[in-house]
């Protein structure tokens, strides 16, 4: 995959269901990014992965996953 698509990998912790996924900020976002990371005293990653659960949660991009889905679903 390209950089703007992001890349994936399979992490090999025990739990199956975890991937390992590659992000490239600029510094704005990285700086804010770590500006919540020291405010909230979590990982970066930590931050990384709870900004992605609020974003897909968000009903702005429930058309776009649906679609996938549906679109997954029909080529298997």
């Amino acid at each position: 995959m390209s950089k703007a698509a992001g890349t994936f990998r399979k992490a090999t912790h025990p739990s199956g269901d975890k991937y390992q996924v590659s992000v490239y900020l600029n510094r704005r976002e990285a700086e804010a990014v770590k500006a919540i990371s020291l405010a909230k005293d979590l990982s970066i990653s930590s931050v990384v992965a709870n900004l992605v659960q609020e974003s897909l949660s968000n009903e702005k991009y429930r058309t776009a996953i649906q679609a996938y889905q549906q679109f997954k679903e029909a080529v298997e």
